[in-house]
């Protein structure tokens, strides 16, 4: 072996030597930790063994540490410094040859940027700790309140042998950015960390970008800290973790815990003192808050106001919810700016059915809310429109068409000027109801089927309704108009004049187009429009034939739930007149609507179909 090596450096650093064997590519440093590295390269040819020599960034070949006789491409590297770069060359053994070197640069990470590995931190101590984490990778869980987590992470820990509350703060080094996150972890001496998140802090305030976490009383035991900074701002800032009075959440940081009040319709209103202090974003609603709840025992128009808080809100939440906790809002309110002889603002709600309503306060003086406030509610009894002996039984809907198609209803452009929104697909039949979003408090609206396919056929009655299904406007016409009492949902029903659900006689028959649009504008009728093809029978028990009422040509036939969900679809080329007859998949009972598209011309007509 003596006499093999002096022939090997000899060979190694000969540059006049010829190599016969090929050099081997593709060199690689995987699953790089701060004191070891998994080195692997691509053999080229018949290679018997690899040559190895490593060392530090730059070292002089033949003064590195060589490995030798090497029978697979592979070599575990540990026992290195974290933070430290190293190169390693390798080179092929064939039969009789040595190839020439092959090189590559590789750096260890930082010895904490692993969870398992984190160092410890005094609590308490009156120096702060480096975090500095240029040279780390991500690692552990993405905690929710941080922008990315590219920079890389380090650890930290620290015991606690007596329960209580913890302050961790950072301050500015070479970064101005800090992320950092509390955890309880679990099975470190198993290597597969089990992370229990307790804390979570990016950004003090939309000028400072370093973080601060305080908590509750926390019990005796371990803590990991996982750092980290903006994806563009890796470095160093400093960290200290000091003993501090354990925050207490407000009772009705959660909506289950607010306490409901009594607000008497036409008497006094009531006003409630809070405190939002320590808050957090519960509800996901995108800032700290906290509720308050109030009961009315009647319909009421209703004002909730922060008269007497300071300083001046800035964000105010305009939703407010019937239930708790509740997916969507009961009603969005109408914000107010001069309820309050001190300009504090508020928020009124119109038609407030009798029962108990959940408020959130804004609770973050970073984005314009407060922490102690005043908040007032009175009412006032409803001044409904008197209700119409009219009908409010629907054989069909809600249908959502206006939302899907448009996104609701209407609103004018900047010089005022307001689209009409037509539902052409398919006319309307007696007895059917529609869902429409994004209606605006005081805007003007009108509704109309007073054109389109079967105009006038029979006598329309519409009805307006609020989330509640309690008429807000009524009209024994093909046209209303109203002023939208609230910003939100509302329903547009419609019936036979004179004839109520399964009474009437035209729950099949069509009877124009339902449109929308603000103002209080005149539509006219029209005669009704013609159908590019006709569907028979309809209703259909499974079978149904379309027959071409257009020109020859290649057409798509798509067959909708009300919901818009295609639930059947077919190609064919129709001759003009031509009839043809298709099996329709297995269908629930209910009303679907069949589109025929003219494929070189991406024209449709739509018609309604009944599945019995």
């Amino acid at each position: 072996m003596k006499y093999f090596l002096v022939i090997l450096v000899w060979i190694l650093h000969s540059f006049s030597a010829i190599a016969q064997c090929d050099q081997p590519i593709y060199l690689e440093a995987n699953n790089i930790t701060a004191s070891s590295a998994e080195l692997a390269w691509t053999p080229v040819g018949e290679e018997m063994y690899w040559i190895l020599e490593w060392g530090l960034d730059g070292f002089t070949l033949g003064e590195g540490t060589i490995i030798d006789s090497l029978e697979s491409p592979e070599y575990f590297l540990d026992g290195l410094a974290p933070e430290t770069s190293y190169d390693y060359y390798v080179w092929a053994l064939c039969e009789d040859d040595t190839s020439s070197q092959s090189a590559l640069e590789f750096k260890t990470l930082p010895i904490n940027n692993m969870t398992c590995d984190a160092i410890s931190i005094e609590v308490d101590s009156d120096s702060s700790t480096l975090v500095f984490n240029l040279n780390a990778i991500p690692y552990g869980p993405s905690p929710p309140c941080w922008a990315n987590q590219i920079a890389g992470d380090l650890w930290y820990k620290f015991e606690l042998t007596a329960s209580s509350g913890i302050e961790i703060t950072t301050e500015a080094g070479t970064s101005n950015d800090s992320h950092i996150a509390l955890y309880q972890v679990s099975g470190c001496d198993e290597d597969s960390a089990i992370y229990d998140l307790l804390y979570c802090s990016e950004d003090i305030s939309q000028t400072d970008w370093m973080s601060y976490i305080i908590t509750e009383e926390l019990s005796p035991g371990e803590y990991y800290i996982q750092c980290g900074t903006y994806f563009n701002a890796p470095g160093s800032y400093s960290i200290q973790v000091n003993s501090a009075d354990p925050i207490v959440y407000p009772p009705n940081n959660q909506c289950e815990g607010a306490i409901a009040f009594a607000v008497p319709v036409n008497g006094s209103e009531v006003s409630v003192n809070g405190n939002g202090t320590y808050a957090t974003d519960e509800n996901n609603m995108g800032s700290p808050h906290v509720w308050e709840a109030f009961s009315i025992d009647a319909c009421a128009d209703v004002e909730v106001k922060f008269c007497g808080s300071s300083p001046t809100p800035i964000a105010i939440y305009s939703n407010i919810y019937d239930s708790c906790p509740s997916a969507s809002p009961f009603q969005t309110g109408m914000y107010q700016s001069d309820y309050c002889e001190d300009d504090n603002g508020g928020v009124f709600y119109q038609d407030l059915p009798a029962g108990t309503y959940y408020y959130a306060v804004v609770a973050d003086s970073t984005v314009g809310g407060y922490e102690e406030y005043t908040l007032t509610v009175s009412a006032v009894s409803c001044t409904p429109e008197p209700q119409p002996d009219t009908c409010t039984t629907w054989l069909n809907g809600p249908f959502g068409d206006f939302d899907f198609y448009f996104g609701g209803a209407p609103s004018p452009d900047t010089s005022g000027n307001c689209p009409i929104y037509t539902m052409d697909a398919f006319a309307i039949y007696a007895s059917e109801y529609y869902s429409v979003d994004n209606f605006f408090a005081s805007n003007d609206y009108t509704v109309g089927v007073c054109y389109g396919e079967g105009a006038g056929t029979w006598p329309v009655e519409l009805a307006v309704m609020d989330s509640a299904l309690n008429i807000v406007a009524w009209a024994d016409s093909c046209q209303i108009s109203f002023v939208a009492p609230y910003t939100g949902r509302f329903y547009i029903g419609i019936n036979e004049s004179g004839a109520c659900g399964s009474s009437s006689s035209n729950t099949s028959t069509a009877n124009g187009y339902l449109s929308i649009t603000c103002g209080d504008v005149i539509l006219n009728i029209e005669e009704a429009a013609t159908n590019e093809f006709a569907i028979y029978p309809n209703p259909s028990s499974g079978t149904i034939s379309i027959q071409n009422l257009s020109e020859s040509a290649e057409y798509g036939i798509q067959l909708l739930d009300v919901s818009g969900k295609v639930m059947w679809t077919e190609q064919r080329f129709f001759s003009d007149k031509q009839a043809t007859q298709f099996d329709l998949p297995e269908l629930s009972t209910g009303l679907y609507l069949l589109k025929v598209i003219h494929l070189e011309k991406q024209s449709y007509s739509t018609q309604r179909l009944i599945v019995e």
